[in-house]
């Protein structure tokens, strides 16, 4: 599918002109969403038909909407791993802060000799 694109010269209309294959990638989930609904309208604005064979514009189009498609499943996948890790991230440190808290606890439960052995110990 990319092969055909890159050898072919596929473009794709933006907002910020015609955009290479190569380019897809580097765009932002919003703009993907953008190309892929005016490929998925000029698809849409074709008569269709069952019995008559499918236009090479139709063809081009549906190819190049569904490379948009790869990437924007793409972009999704990785938006939800990197939010996936931010929140066990958000859980990690919770747990340290814990953790710290529990350590206090445990020193301020202990006995004036036990704290003053504790601090000869760690000298």
């Amino acid at each position: 599918m990319f092969e055909e694109a890159i050898i072919n010269k596929y473009r794709y209309d933006s907002a910020k002109g015609k955009l290479t294959t190569e380019d897809l990638p580097d765009l932002p989930l919003t703009s993907l969403d953008d190309i892929a609904i005016k490929l998925d309208d000029e698809l849409e604005n074709h008569t269709k038909s069952f019995i008559t064979k499918v236009s090479k514009k139709d063809s081009l189009i549906k190819k190049k909407l569904d490379i948009v498609k790869y990437f924007i499943k793409l972009k999704l996948k990785e938006q939800e791993e990197a939010e996936k890790a931010a929140q066990l991230a958000e859980e990690r440190q919770r747990i340290m802060e814990i953790i710290d808290e529990k350590r206090d606890d445990d020193l301020r439960s202990k006995s004036m000799t036990e704290l003053k052995k504790l601090l000869k110990k760690h000298q």
